[in-house]
């Protein structure tokens, strides 16, 4: 049920303002020099950022389209009769509209860490 509706929000189409990479990089970008400067260091974040650096190709060109920008379980509510509804949009820098595999990384978890 959720997955129909998120994909009924990836289905609008929405006004393009240049290239998906050169997007979530301009935003992504300014969180990994704060991570440089002002992160906690932990193990393992020297592979996942030579991971972003090694593979910033692969998002570009990508298809854009609405986002939800916050799309996880503590966004949906049920009404009385079991409609379901997804609250709180929110947008990361994106303007609502980017690649839409982008909601899904709130989705991917481990032990309970949220990656970018």
């Amino acid at each position: 049920m959720a997955g129909e509706v998120l994909r009924k929000i990836h289905s609008l189409s929405v006004p393009i303002h240049g290239d998906w990479r050169e997007r979530y990089f301009n935003v992504i970008g300014k969180r990994i020099d704060a991570y440089h400067t002002k992160g906690m260091p932990f193990e393992g974040s020297d592979i996942i950022l030579a991971y972003l650096e090694q593979n910033s190709n692969l998002t570009a060109g990508r298809p854009q389209r609405l986002l939800h920008g916050d799309f996880h379980e503590g966004n949906l509510m049920f009404s009385d009769n079991g409609e379901l509804y997804v609250i709180d949009l929110f947008d990361e820098g994106f303007g609502f509209c980017g690649d839409p595999w982008y909601d899904f990384r709130l989705l991917i978890r481990t032990a309970g860490t949220r990656f970018i």
